[in-house]
């Protein structure tokens, strides 16, 4: 308690001291938050809906606790809204008492009567008088016998407001009565009252608060046009892509009245946040061993816009991955609207070098791509000029046999005898790669990071010109992702499909193979879980069969299936099942050398960061020269 008291001072005409007097109580920690009475809800739900999650939930980690006397009463409110959304409309949670226990300790106790669970009997509407009663009211989702849900109804007199406001009806309410039946416990009629709003059509779009923002990026993302009618439901769904740009922390719409009572000026309200990031940070996976990186990126930039660079909604991008097996520093920069269209325009430059066993491959280039949505999807076409280098390559004699019989180089070869890859290294090093991709790509899934639902698919083809380059080689490829939210809570069920083949057509010499380092591999913990790192299909064999490498392929088939079951927030139990086959030649997919693993394993979800853990073993091996590899980690899902 803290009370309050004026004292003149002796002598001094018109001042005075303020004394505090302060009694302090005891002090105490909160040791829990209980309730009584919840028989329909469990605690841990009631608890959650205020911040308060088990100690094992990163969720509740950051969470403040309850403490003042308007923490608990919003703490009260929503446990009382967790009742009301399930379709206990009369349940109370009272204010919370509490109970000491021990010393310096007490648990804050909330009182609960549940009263009956509602469900609908009947809906109907009043007010209406532009329109058919029985159409507006079938716009609503909330039938007969579904459950009263606080929310439920809420979502329902929104249905029906959209239903005016996709008109141009602006300033419609409604409100939704609910009244139960005599003789019918736990049912309700419910009645949405509707005021109808006034037909208005759009005289200006005005943007405001948009400081480093062009109007363009922001108008481009609107939805409606000056003229039109004002279309609530669009003018709401442009809010909500500003809102996905990620450049504002709060965007807002309303309407102004002008001197013409049909017409409204359209208003959209923006905060602007940072939208530049840098992350550094290092890494170790299975594959790529130790690895270290830096990015810095900008996700509303502008490249005319000097010396600040932002505001132009474009995207750019510089990293850096230095590590054990891999180097690579690349740079990039998005228009989304190339020529105020929706045609995205990426350019991009780069220099990767990545080491494996037997040589190291150094890539240096840039590309360019085009790409732009259709009816199912996005269409795209991008061209890739690169410079491919092969460098320590070692000079160790190779067999296409492990009895040492069949020469893996060519007689034509002038140098040593059945060293493969410096074999590769004199026809093929040193080249370059003009590449036109053409592709399909649609993506449904409702969230990049962790989806639950919706497919992913991409078609493509490559071909490598020889015109400006050295190789003359075509690709074909389809992937496709589904994933399947199955009826248990957060479970999810993911399939995946990939085929692809590449072949030469000429090439450098009149060579009609494929490079080592354009052919195809399988294999490793972004693959096949349970064996090595692209050890899957096509081998080359040391003199005495004690040693082999791989020689990759040109038909590559590929299906996994996982499913996932949240431990809680942050991490997820995984089991799985990886199949595919590596044929050596071109539309030859060797069905019959299948490789086939079982596993299960944990997902750490952090964003820009994730990490997976994989126990796999591999039931079908396709050959006996396979090696295992039961225990994988990565970075990223995919």
């Amino acid at each position: 308690k803290i009370g309050a008291e004026i004292k003149p001072i002796e002598g001094s005409a018109g001042s005075a001291n303020v004394v505090f007097t302060i009694v302090e109580g005891e002090r105490a920690k909160i040791h829990k938050f209980l309730f009584k009475g919840n028989t329909s809800i469990p605690e841990e739900d009631l608890r959650s809906s205020f911040g308060q999650r088990p100690w094992y939930d990163p969720r509740g980690w950051f969470t403040d606790t309850p403490v003042s006397a308007q923490d608990l009463e919003d703490a009260r409110s929503q446990a009382e809204e967790v009742y009301k959304d399930h379709g206990f409309l009369d349940a109370k949670v009272a204010t919370p008492v509490w109970e000491k226990i021990g010393k310096e300790k007490a648990n804050v106790v909330f009182e609960v009567t549940e009263g009956d669970v509602y469900n609908v009997e009947s809906t109907a509407i009043r007010g209406v008088k532009l329109f058919p009663e029985a159409e507006v009211l079938s716009s609503s989702k909330l039938k007969a016998n579904d459950l009263a849900g606080r929310k439920a109804i809420d979502d329902a007199a929104k249905d029906v407001r959209d239903y005016y406001g996709g008109r141009g009806y602006v300033d419609t309410a409604v409100r939704p009565v609910i009244e139960t039946i005599a003789g019918k416990p736990g049912r309700v009629a419910i009645t949405f009252e509707v005021r109808e709003g006034e037909l208005a059509y759009i005289r200006n779009i005005v943007i405001r608060g948009n400081n480093k923002t062009k109007d363009k990026v922001i108008r481009r993302e609107v939805m409606v046009s000056p003229g039109e009618i004002m279309n609530e439901v669009r003018i709401e769904r442009s809010e909500n892509r500003l809102k996905n740009l990620g450049y504002f922390s709060n965007v807002r719409h309303y309407n102004e009245k002008t001197d013409d009572p049909t017409k409204r000026d359209l208003v959209y309200e923006v905060d602007e946040q940072r939208t530049g990031n840098f992350m550094v940070g290092a890494g170790f996976s299975s594959i790529d061993q130790l690895v270290g990186f830096a990015e810095v990126t900008q996700s509303n930039f502008d490249i005319l816009n000097w010396p600040n660079f932002t505001g132009g909604g474009q995207k750019a991008r510089l990293g850096v991955e230095a590590g054990t097996r891999r180097q690579t520093i690349e740079a990039s920069v998005t228009e989304p609207w190339f020529l105020d269209r929706p045609l995205a325009l990426t350019v991009e430059a780069y220099r990767r070098l990545r080491w494996y066993d037997q040589y190291d491959d150094i890539r240096t280039g840039a590309d360019a791509g085009l790409s732009y949505p259709v009816k199912v999807g996005r269409v795209g076409v991008r061209y890739t000029l690169e410079l491919v280098q092969m460098s320590d390559v070692e000079d160790k004699e190779w067999y296409l046999d492990p009895d040492g019989t069949k020469d893996s180089t060519p007689d034509s070869y002038t140098g040593d005898a059945n060293e493969y890859f410096k074999y590769q290294d004199d026809q093929y090093g040193d080249a370059i790669n003009s590449v036109v991709r053409l592709y399909w790509t649609h993506d449904t899934r409702d969230q990049a990071f962790i989806p639950t639902k919706g497919y992913q698919a991409t078609l493509f083809g490559d071909l490598y010109e020889g015109a400006v380059g050295d190789n003359e080689l075509y690709k074909l490829g389809a992937n496709y992702r589904q994933y399947f939210r199955m009826p248990w809570y957060k479970h999810v069920l993911s399939l995946r499909g990939r085929l692809e083949t590449i072949d030469a057509y000429g090439g450098s010499g009149g060579s009609d193979e494929v490079p080592i380092y354009e052919k195809l591999f399988l294999g490793g913990p972004r693959t096949i879980r349970g064996v090595e790192y692209r050890d899957v299909g096509p081998k080359l064999y040391s003199d005495d069969g004690g040693d082999h490498a791989p020689l990759g392929g040109q038909t590559l088939s590929l299906v996994t299936a996982e499913y996932t079951i949240p431990v809680f927030k942050a991490v997820r139990f995984a089991t799985f099942m990886d199949a595919g086959s590596l044929g050596a030649d071109a539309f030859s997919p060797e069905f019959s050398d299948v490789c086939v693993s079982f596993g299960v394993g944990l997902r750490i979800d952090i964003p820009g960061f994730p990490i997976r853990f994989d126990f796999a073993k591999a039931a079908i091996m396709d050959d006996d020269y396979t090696d295992d590899q039961i225990f994988s980690f990565a970075i990223g899902f995919e």
